[in-house]
């Protein structure tokens, strides 16, 4: 599947949601925010290594798909919708055949031109040396996107169900009118 594909997946997502799953989703994405700060906090020293040793290898000659997912491009389209034009023109340069450099660096070479705490999940809990020291933060952020999985997975259902309870409310309600 194509990053195209997944963001316009993401977008079409936020367009259908109503309000109250919109407040939701806000809210879970805050989390997921906060918990990246968090792990980006406690992992000073692998993130420094990250930039002045690795120089950003981890981005380089790489396969996509597996890296970023359709719930990446959800958390960060709510919470950072200025950066939709840029991406899209950033998925331009998506290959689907062949591996190459993360299609989200700037200029080709980086940094990311996501913000450092609207990461994808594999680009935020993945490092080069030891992550033991922070493996609390990690499973802490890798939580909270499984949350927002299954808030995005079980949508539809709790839609069906509001409007099932609007149903009835109404269907009570002219029975109360005609007593």
């Amino acid at each position: 599947m194509s990053l195209a594909y997944k963001f316009r997946r993401a977008e079409r997502l936020l367009k259908q949601m109503d309000p109250a799953d919109q407040s939701s989703l806000l809210h879970i994405c805050n989390e997921i925010r906060e918990a990246q700060a968090a792990l980006l906090s406690a992992a000073e020293k692998q993130m420094k290594r990250c930039i002045d040793h690795c120089a950003g290898i981890c981005c380089r000659n790489i396969e996509l798909d597996p890296i970023i997912s359709h719930w990446d491009l959800v958390f960060i389209l709510t919470l950072a919708p200025q950066i939709r034009s840029r991406a899209r023109e950033c998925l331009l340069k998506e290959d689907l055949l062949y591996r190459t450099d993360c299609v989200f660096l700037q200029k080709g070479k980086g940094p990311c031109i996501f913000p450092g705490t609207l990461r994808p999940e594999v680009c935020v809990t993945t490092f080069c040396q030891s992550a033991r020291p922070i493996r609390h933060e990690i499973q802490r952020v890798k939580r909270k996107y499984k949350r927002l999985y299954w808030f995005v997975v079980w949508r539809r259902t709790r839609s069906r169900l509001r409007t099932v309870a609007r149903a009835v409310t109404t269907v009570c309600s002219r029975f109360d009118n005609t007593a």
